[in-house]
């Protein structure tokens, strides 16, 4: 028979049956083991035989073969026949083994349009889609999961060339997913193979990073930053940032189940932003917990694993309103505009929400990226603002900004939430008439850096008069005092009366005066002068010295000089 070989070439194409497609014996078939010259009762189609021989049970194995598909056809899936030309010599195949057994693999289909008859049935022919658009044994079908709410591929039909930049095909189908280092794409020891699902395994997840940030990086796929067919730029990630991270410590990774050990999932797609773990479940509109502040709750809670219990942060009563129930009056914020998952750590928690970049100024030039009167994209205040509002710009430079030092916001605030208004780190009222007693802590806020003793007797720069106003007016420190900003710039004791006059308290300005010229010192700022009427006294004017610093508490106990 292999004389006839040359033979039939002289008419068709040299086509092959090579070794490698008989892996259970050492023998390569030649046309007459499926091909039948002489045989005029045979109605197979292309002179297929009638009976094959199966090399490696040593019978004989009948064939029909009438049709290209459906019934009759390669293997159309009959068990109580197994006739089909593609399945009489298969016993060590996992598809369409002689005996009916194997895997179901799109039985009744036309075999040779992925495995062409030119490559000794190889599969080289065919689509990535034709066959992973359905389960292949094990293995989920994918194909659908491009269509997720996000995926690699954004904007453009998913093409075969976009598999390949990631999948490795030298051992297709030998029962491993295999990933290309897309940065070493040559090198057989740099391809990354899984030997588990990487969604439920720390160990098989730790894999993949390596070859995630070879491509997230910033040359791409070895130069190519936009490696697939949408012609879009892969994201950077800066890996040693990365490894310095947060949330690359312990078994923690950029792939995993989103509640223990990572937060992405199958790079196909997902069912939430940003191919979130799990990728199968959806987040429920309209408030996308799941996928937003949820998320991070996911580890950010009282179970962890993170050390940080955020979600009880944000539970307080004032907090940054990241959940869509808090955004009914206009507010928008997110995690992510102020936190970078991929570089925070515990010495750079914070990225610039206006440029994205990793913070390393102090905390008062942070908070005004958003509170400077013109807020990043995608953050917006709403509704009417608690305290003296939601600008404060006018910090910078003030008595607070300058003797107060780094973190300055941080010494009155607290980061996430707290019991207190305006997250404020103690009590603080701001009523226009509150009767004051000393250690009920209406103002403990201010106490924790003014004594509240001296404050309150005659050791000020106010002399007696903050203990008028506080138990005899009983105004509240906000009718004169804002903690942001004087109404003059460079006046140093914080004097603004915009909040009272705004809120309807009761204070006048008089004799035409207004908010600059009702409050002032003399050149040498040794005097104060108020022209005001409040609660019903008249100040035409009111003045007192200024001889005296303010009394402050001993913070040496928690702060190094």
């Amino acid at each position: 028979p292999s004389e006839l070989v040359p033979f039939c070439e002289s008419c068709h194409t040299p086509l092959t049956h090579p070794t490698i497609h008989t892996t259970g014996a050492g023998w390569e078939p030649v046309c007459t083991e499926c091909h039948s010259l002489h045989d005029p009762s045979n109605a197979n189609l292309s002179l297929v035989r009638s009976s094959v021989h199966n090399n490696t049970l040593n019978v004989d194995k009948p064939v029909v073969f009438t049709a290209t598909t459906g019934a009759n056809s390669f293997d159309d899936g009959d068990p109580a026949q197994n006739d089909g030309i593609c399945q009489v010599c298969h016993t060590s195949t996992l598809y369409h083994k002689q005996d009916g057994s194997g895997i179901v693999h799109n039985d009744g289909t036309d075999c040779t349009s992925c495995h062409p008859h030119i490559d000794g049935f190889i599969p080289t022919a065919g689509s990535c889609q034709d066959c992973h658009n359905t389960a292949r044994g094990t293995r989920r079908p994918v194909i659908g999961e491009f269509a997720y709410a996000s995926h690699h591929l954004q904007g453009a039909l998913l093409d075969d060339a976009d598999c390949v930049v990631c999948h490795d095909m030298s051992q297709h189908q030998a029962g491993n997913v295999r990933l290309i280092n897309v940065d070493d794409p040559t090198n057989p020891s740099a391809v990354v193979v899984l030997n588990g699902d990487p969604s439920v395994s720390s160990a098989e997840a730790v894999k993949l990073e390596a070859f995630c940030l070879a491509c997230h990086d910033s040359n791409g796929a070895s130069g190519n930053t936009m490696p697939f067919t949408d012609g879009l730029v892969v994201p950077a990630i800066d890996a040693t940032l990365w490894n310095a991270g947060s949330h690359r410590t312990g078994a923690m990774t950029c792939f995993g189940d989103g509640q223990t050990f990572g937060c992405h999932d199958t790079g196909h797609g997902s069912n939430k932003r940003k191919l979130l773990a799990p990728a199968n479940v959806a987040p429920t509109p309209p408030a996308n917990v799941a996928e937003e502040e949820g998320f991070c709750y996911a580890c950010h809670d009282a179970n962890g694993p993170a050390i940080t219990n955020m979600q009880s942060q944000f539970a307080l009563s004032s907090h940054h309103n990241v959940a869509y129930t808090d955004q009914a009056d206009g507010s928008k914020i997110e995690c992510l505009n102020c936190h970078n998952p991929h570089t925070a750590s515990a010495t750079a928690k914070l990225v610039d929400p206006d440029t994205g970049a990793v913070l390393t100024a102090g905390s008062a030039n942070f908070c005004l990226a958003c509170h400077d009167g013109a807020p990043p994209a995608g953050v917006s205040f709403g509704g009417s603002p608690l305290g003296t509002g939601y600008d404060k710009s006018g910090y910078v430079g003030t008595t607070h900004a300058t003797q107060l030092g780094g973190n300055t916001c941080r010494h009155c605030h607290l980061d996430h939430g707290s019991q207190y208004e305006s997250m404020l780190r103690a009590q603080y009222v701001t009523t226009d008439i509150n009767p004051y007693n000393a250690g009920n802590g209406d103002y403990a806020m201010c106490w924790i850096c003014h004594d509240e003793t001296e404050t309150a007797s005659n050791n000020n720069a106010f002399g007696s008069r903050h203990g008028k106003h506080l138990n005899g007016a009983e105004s509240s420190c906000i009718v004169c005092h804002d903690v942001h900003q004087p109404f003059d710039a460079g006046e140093p004791g914080v004097i603004n009366f915009a909040f009272p006059q705004a809120n309807g308290y009761d204070l006048q300005f008089i004799d035409g005066r207004n908010n600059t010229t009702a409050f002032y010192l003399n050149g040498a700022q040794t005097q104060g002068n108020c022209y005001l009427s409040c609660h019903g006294k008249d100040h035409t004017p009111k003045n007192y010295s200024r001889n005296s610093a303010n009394p402050v508490v001993d913070c040496s106990a928690c702060h190094v000089p």
